[in-house]
């Protein structure tokens, strides 16, 4: 996983040292957000619901518009995924007859990177409405679970209790996704470009076995950002 992270930092850094003043304008900037991280799972038993948990996001955007209506955009981003688990049901196996109730929580940290092309809605180089669609892939840096869940039956005394235990071993190191979403940017007379941008990741890869079957990454991301005007070499973006 090291290997993989320094990977990433390699990508990042060849990518600001390949600034030209000679080569053709483009865009490269930052951006931070919010993930409303869920995930699909094939398996769920009776008593468990599914529900988002809210992870940060954080990362560089490259970006290069060849015309008013179209462009193309790359982003890395450090991304906090995952679900919450809400449980209220009945006991199974060992636990038959009993209550079970109480939460947990799926937490995975990954570097995502995506590269989508991006269509004009509305407007032209100053403000603009887009759409936006792409692969992406992810790159899964660690992961924990977390339960507080209570067993209890009627006229009996009640146990359980908190736990937290790695996930590392069970999860895939990188996956797959499909994103798609619509987003807004405004340039300012001084050249740098303000954006808003609303995505989905729909995930393709099953990252772990959840209750038995596959596990799909279903988030809401949300990002705002500055692009600064740059030099870039045409080969690289």
């Amino acid at each position: 996983m090291k290997k993989t992270l320094s990977s990433f930092i390699i990508v990042i850094l060849g990518t600001m040292l390949a600034i030209q003043a000679n080569a053709q304008q483009k865009y490269v900037g930052v951006l931070f957000g919010g993930n409303l991280a869920n995930e699909s799972l094939d398996s769920l038993p009776g008593g468990v619901s599914l529900s988002n948990r809210i992870g940060l996001l954080a990362g560089i955007q490259v970006e290069r518009w060849f015309n008013p209506q179209w462009g193309i955009s790359s982003q890395l981003m450090y991304a906090q995924e995952g679900r919450n688990e809400d449980i209220n049901g009945a006991g199974t196996g060992i636990f038959y007859g009993f209550t079970t109730t109480g939460n947990a929580t799926v937490e995975t940290r990954n570097i995502d990177v995506d590269l989508l092309l991006k269509k004009t809605i509305w407007g032209n180089n100053v403000i603009r409405t887009y759409a936006f669609v792409g692969p992406a892939m992810g790159a899964f840096l660690s992961g924990s679970f977390h339960s507080n869940i209570t067993i209890s039956q009627k006229g009996s005394a009640f146990f359980g209790g908190d736990t937290t235990y790695s996930i590392d071993s069970v999860v895939k190191t990188f996956d797959f996704s499909i994103v798609f979403g619509v987003g807004i940017s405004v340039k300012l007379n001084s050249g740098p470009i303000l954006f808003l941008d609303a995505g989905c990741w729909y995930g393709l890869t099953n990252i772990f076995e959840s209750y038995g079957g596959a596990t799909y990454i279903r988030d809401i991301r949300i990002t705002a950002g500055i692009l600064f005007p740059v030099q870039l070499p045409s080969l690289l973006f």
